[in-house]
């Protein structure tokens, strides 16, 4: 493959009729998790964590914003994870980590809080459809 990006001739594939030939636009980083729309996002340059889950629609309710993780392949094989506070980076506490090629972005749930939310939710309507009794 380093011979064809080089330019070698003889390196060149030959192509025959019927070959589909598909030409990656770049290099990509996937959110996925719980953000408005997960995800791949063409790595043009320099890209950040807090940038990537904007260009997704941002994060969704209940959101467990202070373990947001990063998976990242390394060259030898292995994957390593690195754990972002959103709130942190918005308040200028932490860096905005740089994404590499490849990089998978999974942005959590937190559970308490769905439930919370779900409990006030479903308590909300039902307490307003309650009779009420005015005593003159």
């Amino acid at each position: 493959m380093n011979e064809v990006l080089a330019g070698k001739k003889e390196s060149n594939p030959y192509v025959r009729a019927g070959d589909v030939v598909s030409i990656i636009e770049a290099e990509q980083v996937f959110v996925v998790g719980n953000v408005i729309r997960p995800s791949s996002i063409p790595l043009r340059g320099q890209l950040r964590v807090s940038q990537a889950i904007a260009m997704a629609g941002g994060v969704s309710s209940y959101t467990k914003t202070d373990q947001v993780r990063i998976i990242r392949q390394l060259p030898e094989g292995t994957k390593q994870e690195i754990f972002v506070d959103l709130r942190a980076i918005e308040k200028k506490k932490a860096d905005d980590v740089a994404l590499q090629a490849n990089d998978i972005i999974d942005v959590p749930v937190s559970g308490s809080k769905r439930l919370l939310g779900s409990l006030v939710g479903s308590v909300g309507p039902t307490i307003t459809q309650m009779p009420i009794r005015v005593i003159p």
